[in-house]
């Protein structure tokens, strides 16, 4: 006889198998949700006639729905749902299918696993909730290329594009990000993640003890990425095509015009501007970083990875498709990443996003908003288990 996935021997009480079924019936049929199984839609129909008793099913039918699902199935369940980055119920299903599989046993029916999900749902928005301060300013992400060359490996130099995420009230450059022509489209993604990470502040009643700040409106002085215009619509952030204030393209154009024909790397081009934001305007982008770092060193909340707090980040985020091997690694950049997981979905294609504030770890995804898991460079990982950040040459 085929043994059942376990992960504890704790059977789950028929009476509230029954109070997770009914729940989950009645949330979602009152909702007019359209994620009901298809085995369960009948009921649907049955409640337009006999009311909501008809969510009660037997004993009988409940140990058939719920065979096998042990307590530490169900923690599991919630493990992986109630998760800080989202995860739908049908990966919820696949992995708990796959963990099954590879222990030898048979896996919860889908009945099940749809009910404890839809159970946990209130404890789920609870893991992935985000305190927003909207604050009735606007932003503006411009981009210029200044006419200095800069300095790639083996002395190859190009004229790079500056792309920058600047602020009318105060008037404060934000974030800024340094990059050849043919990257500036990512960048104006990354410099948008850069200056909402800038703008997080711990507080005592925002959830995971933060407060994220996003402008009433992003003025772009060209058509924004399509990464940008999702995820404003998402957080509902208006977004339109207008020119940057005169203030700051004409002062950080004219400070580079000056600084020509000389060449820069990389380095000393962001060091460069740095220094010119600073004296024009008080303090620059990485001179309020160190500043917050060091002030808030001790907050949990603040030190985690700013897309475990606030999950639509990893839209900006630059991603890359990549094939998971048989052994559940994918290769990206001379790094080899995996985690427990990710074996589950060897032969597949999936897209990696790395971390924005270290190349050690990144997240993988087969659609937009449903991470699969976190997965770990190999290389990177100490004796002790944790992780370097970047390889000592990056």
């Amino acid at each position: 006889m085929n043994q059942r996935f376990s992960l504890t021997t704790l059977q789950l009480q028929d009476e509230i198998c029954q109070r997770i079924f009914y729940h989950a019936l009645q949330s979602t049929i009152l909702a007019h949700q359209a994620t009901l199984p298809s085995p369960l839609q009948v009921l649907r129909v049955q409640a337009k006639w006999w009311g909501k008793n008809c969510y009660v099913l037997s004993l009988a039918e409940i140990r058939q729905i719920f065979a096998g699902v042990t307590l530490g199935v169900y923690q599991q369940i919630e493990k992986l749902y109630c998760a800080s980055l989202p995860r739908s119920i049908e990966t919820v299903h696949y992995m708990i299918a796959q963990m099954a599989q590879h222990s030898g046993g048979a896996a919860p029916t889908p009945e099940a696993i749809w009910a404890i999900c839809v159970y946990l749902e209130g404890k789920r928005q609870i893991a992935q909730d985000v305190t927003i301060s909207r604050v009735c300013t606007e932003w503006y992400l411009v981009t210029f290329e200044p006419k200095v060359p800069l300095l790639l490996e083996r002395g190859r130099a190009i004229h790079p594009v500056i792309t920058c995420i600047v602020s009318q009230c105060p008037r404060q450059v934000i974030a800024f990000q340094i990059a050849p022509s043919s990257k500036s489209s990512s960048h104006r993604s990354l410099v948008l993640y850069d200056a909402i990470v800038a703008k997080r502040r711990p507080h005592k009643d925002g959830a995971k003890g933060l407060v994220l700040t996003l402008p009433a409106r992003l003025n772009c002085d060209s058509s924004p990425t399509p990464n940008c215009l999702d995820f404003c619509r998402r957080l509902q952030v208006e977004i339109s095509e207008q020119p940057c204030p005169a203030w700051a393209i004409k002062g950080l154009s004219a400070f580079w015009e000056k600084a020509a024909p000389a060449s820069f790397t990389l380095q000393q081009f962001t060091l460069q501007m740095e220094r010119y934001i600073r004296l024009q305007w008080g303090s620059s982008p990485s001179q309020e970083r160190e500043q917050h770092d060091n002030e808030f060193r001790d907050l949990t909340g603040y030190n985690r990875d700013p897309v475990e707090v606030f999950s639509n980040l990893l839209q900006l985020l630059p991603v890359r498709d990549v094939v998971i091997d048989d052994v559940g690694c994918l290769a990206y950049d001379g790094l080899h990443y995996n985690s427990p997981f990710s074996v589950f979905w060897k032969g597949q294609k999936v897209q990696l996003h790395q971390a924005r504030e270290a190349e050690g770890y990144g997240w993988i995804k087969q659609n937009v908003n449903d991470v699969l898991c976190q997965v770990t460079a190999q290389e990177l990982v100490r004796q002790d288990g944790t992780i370097r950040p970047n390889r000592p040459q990056r």
